[in-house]
């Protein structure tokens, strides 16, 4: 997934869509992002989220937004977590070109979240809560990663 603005250029444009980027409107919830995610899952298709919804500026992780945590609800798939390092200063927020930089990947065990017993019927601040829940795992899993 990508923010939709990424998509405003023609080259970046045709990068991203032969890379099958989904593009996401990240003003309120993109229901039509969410929905062709899933159907991409149910296919059994990988998707790369970053649950902090945008790049660090200092490298540093943040908090995970409720939207992986709806995605991995409801899709019901193992979460590989992963996480980058150098990617602030190989490509700083507001820096339109790369810049030489080392970047280091590493990625944690496949694990999948426990929904609670009631989950079908949580509705508003109790159902954003386990999604937020969910998100919460996911940066505690990519926090406990350490670079090889």
């Amino acid at each position: 997934m990508a923010r939709d603005t990424l998509f405003r250029h023609a080259l970046a444009s045709w990068v991203l869509r032969s890379w099958n980027c989904v593009p996401l409107k990240r003003e309120g919830g993109d229901i039509g992002a969410m929905r062709l995610v899933l159907r991409m899952l149910g296919e059994g298709k990988a998707m790369l989220m970053f649950p902090e919804g945008t790049r660090s500026k200092d490298g540093q992780l943040q908090a995970a937004r409720a939207g992986i945590g709806m995605i991995v609800a409801k899709a019901g798939v193992p979460i590989v977590p992963l996480r980058i390092w150098g990617t602030d200063r190989a490509l700083p927020k507001g820096a339109s070109l790369p810049r030489p930089a080392k970047v280091t990947v590493a990625f944690g065990e496949p694990f999948t979240y426990p929904l609670p017993a009631n989950f079908a019927e949580l509705r508003g601040e109790e159902l954003k809560a386990v999604y937020l829940a969910i998100g919460q795992e996911v940066m505690r899993r990519i926090a406990a990663l350490t670079p090889n």
